[in-house]
C-alpha cells in the first residue's frame, strides 16, 4: 500500500548557492577560494536614501551640489529671497528638472558588504551580474508550496520587531496578513511558515523580492517537531528560501542527525506513518496511521478502496482512502 510523499528532510553535499550583489560593484573572492559565513564576497557603493522633491520659484542650487540638512534649494520667485523649499538630509543634487519644478537629492554613497552567508568553496563567478556561486553541505527541507525566494540570517518571530529584522528570514507556526504586513513593513527577505490563509498568500505574491515557503500548507498547520527541531539549530545561520520550489536549504548542518530519504514520489505507507489528510471534516490536518486496512474496504457511499485509519491529535479516529493521505517526511 503506497502514498504520495508531500515533504522530505534530506542532507545534500556539495550543493550549489549562489549569491548575487543587488548593487553596481566588484567581486572580491575568486573561484576556489574557500570562505566563512560572515566573509565580504562583493561590495559597492550605495546611496542608500534618494528622494525626488518637488518646488515653487526658482532653484537656487545646480546639479552637482552638496548640500546639508536644511539648506535652501529653491526659492519663491525672482525678487523676493522667501524659501520655497530645504533640503530634508545632507546630500548631492543629482538632477534638476526645470519643466516639472522637481529635483533628485541623493545621501552620500556608503560601502555596502554582500557576506557570503555560509561556509563553503567558490565554484562560480559572473562578472555581468556580479554573483558568485558557492558550494557546500546541508539540509533541504520541502515544504508543499511557496512564491519568490529570499536569503538571510533565520530568526523567530518573536524576535520580529525592529529595523535589525530587515533582511532575515523568519519562521512561525501561521501566517495571517497582519504578520505579513509588518515583515514587509520591515523588509523581511522570506518567510517559513507552517500555514497561511488563501488571502495572505495572495497578498505576499504581490510583494517584490519576497519569498515564502509553507511546510504544511494552507490553514493552522504548525511545523511538524523534527522540522522545527532543524530550523531552530539554524537561527543565527543563513539559509535560503526557494518558494518556487517550495524548498528551504539549510547550510552546514550535521548530517548525522538526517536520516536518508530517496527521491521516490511514493512510498510504503506503515503503522505510525505520519500523514496529512484530504478528506472532509479534517482537510489538511496531520495525523498517525493506527492500521492498514483491506483494500476490499467497502465506504458508506458503497465504494470498495485501499484505506487506511488515522489518529488526530484529538485522539478522533478515521478510515480514509489511501488517495487521500500524503506522507510526511
Amino acid at each position: 500500500m503506497r502514498a504520495a510523499i508531500l515533504q522530505r528532510i534530506k542532507y545534500l553535499k556539495d550543493t550549489e548557492v549562489t549569491r548575487t550583489l543587488p548593487y553596481s560593484g566588484e567581486v572580491l573572492v575568486n573561484v576556489g577560494g574557500k570562505v566563512s559565513a560572515y566573509d565580504h564576497i562583493a561590495a559597492a557603493k550605495v546611496s542608500f536614501l534618494s528622494q525626488t522633491l518637488i518646488y515653487s520659484g526658482r532653484p537656487v542650487v545646480r546639479v552637482g551640489d552638496w548640500v546639508k540638512g536644511g539648506d535652501c534649494l529653491a526659492k519663491s520667485g525672482f525678487f523676493t529671497k522667501k524659501t520655497s523649499l530645504t533640503a530634508p538630509f545632507a546630500g548631492s543634487i543629482i538632477s534638476i528638472n526645470l519643466l516639472k519644478h522637481e529635483m533628485l537629492l541623493e545621501s552620500p554613497k556608503r560601502d555596502f558588504f554582500l557576506v557570503a552567508g555560509l561556509a563553503g568553496d567558490v565554484s562560480a563567478i559572473n562578472q555581468e551580474t556580479k554573483s558568485v556561486t558557492l558550494k557546500t553541505d546541508g539540509i533541504l527541507l520541502r515544504g508543499v508550496a511557496g512564491l519568490g525566494s529570499g536569503f538571510g540570517e533565520l530568526t523567530a518571530v518573536a524576535n520580529l520587531g525592529d529595523e535589525a529584522s530587515c533582511g532575515k528570514v523568519v519562521f512561525t507556526d501561521f501566517l495571517d496578513q497582519i504578520l505579513l504586513a509588518k515583515a514587509r513593513t520591515l523588509g523581511v527577505a522570506a518567510i517559513i511558515a507552517g500555514g497561511t490563509d488563501w488571502e495572505t498568500y495572495l497578498a505576499a505574491r504581490a510583494i517584490p523580492n519576497f519569498g515564502l515557503v509553507l511546510i504544511g500548507g494552507f490553514g493552522h498547520l504548525p511545523i511538524l517537531p523534527d522540522i522545527m527541531k532543524i530550523i531552530k539549530k539554524s537561527v543565527g545561520k543563513f539559509v535560503a528560501v526557494y518558494g518556487d520550489t517550495g524548498t528551504v536549504f539549510m547550510p552546514t548542518i550535521d548530517p548525522v542527525e538526517i536520516e536518508s530519504t530517496s527521491d521516490d514520489l511514493m512510498a510504503d505507507l506503515a503503522v505510525n506513518a505520519r500523514v496529512k489528510v484530504y478528506a472532509w471534516p479534517h482537510f489538511g490536518e496531520q495525523a498517525t496511521v493506527i492500521e492498514l486496512l483491506s483494500s476490499e474496504f467497502r465506504f458508506d457511499s458503497g465504494v470498495l478502496a485501499s484505506a487506511v485509519k488515522v489518529r488526530f491529535t484529538s485522539n478522533e479516529e478515521m478510515i480514509v482512502p489511501v488517495e487521500s493521505v500524503g506522507i510526511l517526511v
